[in-house]
């Protein structure tokens, strides 16, 4: 077989020899003639390019090199439009994601905001409802004064008649309590209804009522079912 006069064939056949007969550090320097050639044989080429470019170059007709100028500033604008499409398109986008970014923003605000606003209309409603129920409480114990003092001998009667049923002190006393307060909210029922359907204030339906009380005297009250624990005994 006759000898190559390719250089790099022949840089790479002694390293494949030198490989197999195990000399690694005799491939190793091929391997680095070869490295440094076809570095050498790329810069020559792109030297060779450049020096035929520029000779064209110098070659070229009025025409022929206007028209090359004209390409070249095509291109150049073409570029320079793509480049400004692009950084139309990323404003668009950053104002996009600004206005985004804004709106949830707003609504994380608007969303603690009424959070806020319903822990203190919660706060109210309960303050409302604590007072409600305190000027309810004193309302019943008033018309309770009232029972006691204007029935005296009603509720007399009455307490008799549980103690009879129930014989057993404790839950007379408690059932005696139910009953009366289930009277005073009867009361209290009264006086709303007066007060609404006359259009009056409550201290004038309050004064009515009380003075209708006053004015019934019973002798002896027919026995009303008997409220013990919730349950009804008749």
């Amino acid at each position: 077989m006759a000898p190559t006069s390719n250089p790099v064939r022949k840089l790479n056949k002694q390293i494949r020899n030198a490989m197999e007969k195990g000399q690694y550090e005799k491939a190793k320097q091929y391997e680095q003639k070869l490295n440094h050639y076809l570095k050498c044989q790329a810069i020559n080429e792109k030297n060779k390019k450049l020096k035929e470019k520029k000779k064209n170059k110098n070659n070229l007709t009025d025409d022929m090199f206007m028209e090359l100028c004209q390409k070249e500033n095509e291109k150049l604008y073409k570029d320079k439009e793509e480049l400004m499409l692009k950084e139309r398109e990323n404003k668009k986008k950053s104002e996009e994601n600004k206005v985004k970014r804004s709106k949830i923003l707003q609504a994380k605000k608007d969303k603690e905001k009424q959070k806020q606003e319903n822990m203190i209309q919660l706060k109210l409603d309960y303050e409302n409802y604590k007072k409600e129920e305190g000027e309810m409480n004193k309302r019943l114990e008033e018309h309770e004064a009232l029972l006691k003092v204007e029935k005296s001998e009603e509720l007399d009667i009455m307490y008799d008649q549980i103690m009879k049923e129930i014989k057993n002190k404790k839950l007379a006393n408690k059932t005696y309590k139910k009953q009366i307060k289930q009277k005073s909210m009867m009361i209290e029922v009264a006086i709303q209804g007066y007060m609404e359907q006359r259009d009056i204030p409550y201290e004038e339906a309050c004064d009515f009522i009380y003075g209708e009380l006053r004015k019934t005297h019973v002798s002896k009250p027919k026995p009303n079912p008997l409220m013990i624990d919730g349950s009804a005994k008749l």
